[in-house]
């Protein structure tokens, strides 16, 4: 396949620091999930805030240290598990969501492959920032160094009512033993705006497409 400016994401083990609790009537009992925009803070590998998508600032009550930050003071897509406790919000824990940004027109030299995948879930975020795709892959240990499965997305065709989106799916020759559940968002760009917007996903029961109406 020749090289292309398609963006696909390898899979990585992505690494999230977690607290460790008990269940049943404790402190944790009341935990609550949000899909965020998670701030890493100045100084070392911890995130100091998040944003949800429901816009709703989240200032930590302590650091939230992540080894997959790469760069300070930026910004993360992420799933962030916490509690809130009066007016503190104390973070348990921080797993990262794969932002996959679709290849403009003409980018994409290659073949994409669109092997199949589980969908669980598509949904706009409530701020509209996101079309968001809870997904379950394949996958197992192998010895093949060169093994790597990559996930992306293409624009198939638009127009000014429409625009269409393909799942690019790659199983990179990694072994299918078991299932894992991983969340993907796309940043809705301005081209988007005041469009039909549907993406094509070939799942292990066929092609599933999914519409979402972009306000302007």
């Amino acid at each position: 396949m020749k090289k292309s400016a398609l963006l696909l994401l390898v899979l990585l083990a992505m690494a999230c620091t977690s607290e460790t609790y008990d269940t049943g009537n404790g402190d944790l009992s009341l935990m609550r999930a949000d899909f965020v925009e998670a701030h890493s803070a100045v100084e070392g590998k911890a995130f100091d805030s998040a944003t949800t998508d429901e816009d709703v600032r989240l200032a930590f009550s302590q650091p939230l240290e992540a080894g997959w930050i790469t760069t300070a003071d930026s910004t993360y897509r992420a799933l962030l598990y916490y509690n809130k406790e009066a007016e503190r919000i104390r973070p348990v824990s921080i797993s990262r969501v794969m932002v996959l940004r679709p290849a403009a027109p003409g980018e994409d030299e290659g073949e994409a492959k669109t092997d199949p995948v589980g969908l669980e879930s598509a949904w706009m975020s409530w701020n509209g920032r996101y079309i968001n795709l809870g997904l379950l892959l394949k996958s197992g240990r192998t010895d093949d160094e060169e093994a790597a499965q990559r996930i992306g997305v293409r624009r198939s065709s638009q127009d000014e009512t429409s625009l269409s989106l393909t799942f690019i799916h790659d199983q990179g020759g990694v072994p299918e033993y078991y299932t894992s559940r991983v969340y993907a968002s796309i940043p809705v760009t301005e081209d988007m705006k005041g469009k039909a917007v549907s993406i094509q996903i070939n799942t292990w029961q066929g092609i599933v497409e999914r519409t979402f109406q972009v306000g302007e």
